[in-house]
């Protein structure tokens, strides 16, 4: 995805944000590197005036503003066509009323605490913003309630209350806001799978309040972080 928000970047001429999460940010994998010849370089011909795009005056403002608006909608109906935004649906047959949406390392969680033979229908957020909100129509048509799994603020939460306000659907959705998932703090696989089994009605249907207990790790000797 790093790759792909740079050439998403110089597309639009405009910043892309990749946001990553703790547990992303404290891990480490092995990945292929394209080659060298791979690349399409970039060579700067130095800086070009352009004051339609550099300069904040109020008249220029309000247009490139405006001009941000109307770009930001046609993404969000081309990011409903991104590979990374997915919709999975189960192999059940019986009436779907239950969906679960998440994202990044949340998605892997929910992935390792949905049991073959659930029903529900899982929708993955690659880019919460712009929203794929056409996406997310399809995901949500026919559902009745969807929980929303994720870190930090309640963002993928938030944009399917607007959509479900905006296209008058009578779909409950879930998440921080609802109190069915922790406000703050790092999700766990064990944390996840407590909140999924709830709102599944495999136990009690008040989420845990706190990460499921785990076995005890080995003492440590004490070391200050190192970032």
């Amino acid at each position: 995805m790093v790759g792909e928000a740079f050439e998403l970047s110089e597309r639009l001429g405009s910043p892309v944000f990749l946001r990553a999460t703790t547990r992303i940010d404290h891990g480490y994998e092995a990945v292929d590197v394209a080659d060298a010849e791979e690349y399409v370089r970039h060579e700067p011909d130095g800086f070009e005036r352009d004051p339609k795009r550099w300069v904040i005056f109020p008249a220029l403002s309000v247009r490139n503003d405006a001009a941000i608006e109307q770009r930001n909608a046609r993404l969000a109906d081309e990011l409903s066509d991104y590979p990374r935004n997915q919709v999975i649906e189960p192999v059940s047959g019986t009436r779907l009323r239950l969906g679960i949406v998440s994202h990044g390392i949340n998605w892997q969680y929910v992935l390792e605490n949905v049991e073959e033979g659930d029903s529900v229908r899982l929708m993955r957020v690659a880019t919460p913003f712009p929203f794929p909100e056409r996406l997310a129509l399809d995901f949500l048509d026919g559902l009745d309630e969807v929980l929303c799994v994720e870190e930090l603020d309640p963002v993928i939460e938030r944009s399917l209350i607007e959509t479900c306000g905006r296209n008058h659907l009578n779909v409950r959705i879930r998440g921080k806001l609802t109190g069915d998932v922790k406000p703050s703090g790092e999700n766990s696989v064990g944390y996840v799978g407590g909140v999924v089994s709830a709102f599944l009605g495999r136990e009690s249907e008040t989420a845990p309040s706190g990460p499921v207990p785990e076995a005890p790790a080995p003492q440590l000797p004490v070391r200050p972080p190192v970032l």
